[in-house]
C-alpha cells in the first residue's frame, strides 16, 4: 500500500513537471515572437521590395491636405515614395515644401526628404512621387509636416 502510494506519487510529479516544462517552452517562445520586429518589407520576383507596413495605410494631414495611398518601394538602391494629396480645405493649399521624415522603430530618423508641394484649389488632388537614394523601405514609420 506504501509503495503504492509513492508511484502515485511520483507519477503525478512527473506529470506536473511536464505540465510545466510544456507551459514554460510555449510562454518562452511567444516572448522571444513578440520582441522580433515584423518583417515589413516583401522582396519581389525581380529583386526589387516593397513595404508592407500597415502604417502607411493611414492617411496623414498637413495643412489642410490630405495625403493618402502612400507606398513605398526599393528598387536599384532607389526609394520611391508615392500616393495622393488632396486639397481638403476651403482655401488654395500648396506651393511650399514639405518635410518627410522616414523613422526607425525606436522613432529614430533614417532620412528626411522635402519635396516641393504644387498650389491645389479646393477639391484638387495631385499625386506625391518623391525618391531618395539607399533602401529605406524598412522605415517604421513617416512622419508628414509643413
Amino acid at each position: 500500500m506504501k509503495n503504492k502510494k509513492i508511484v502515485i506519487i511520483i507519477a503525478c510529479t512527473i506529470m506536473l513537471l511536464a505540465i510545466l516544462c510544456t507551459a514554460s517552452y510555449f510562454i518562452i517562445s511567444n516572448i522571444n515572437n513578440n520582441n522580433q520586429p515584423q518583417n515589413l518589407v516583401k522582396v519581389q520576383e525581380d529583386g526589387s521590395k516593397i513595404s508592407i507596413n500597415p502604417k502607411l495605410e493611414k492617411a496623414r494631414q498637413v495643412d489642410g491636405l490630405e495625403i493618402t495611398n502612400l507606398a513605398l518601394t526599393e528598387n536599384g538602391n532607389i526609394t520611391k515614395l508615392t500616393g495622393s494629396i488632396t486639397n481638403k480645405s476651403g482655401e488654395e493649399k500648396g506651393d511650399y515644401i514639405i518635410t518627410i521624415t522616414f523613422l526607425d522603430k525606436e522613432g529614430n530618423t533614417m532620412t528626411t526628404i522635402e519635396p516641393w508641394i504644387k498650389k491645389l484649389q479646393p477639391g484638387e488632388s495631385t499625386n506625391l512621387n518623391v525618391s531618395t537614394t539607399f533602401d529605406y523601405t524598412n522605415a517604421y514609420d513617416i512622419q508628414i509636416s509643413k
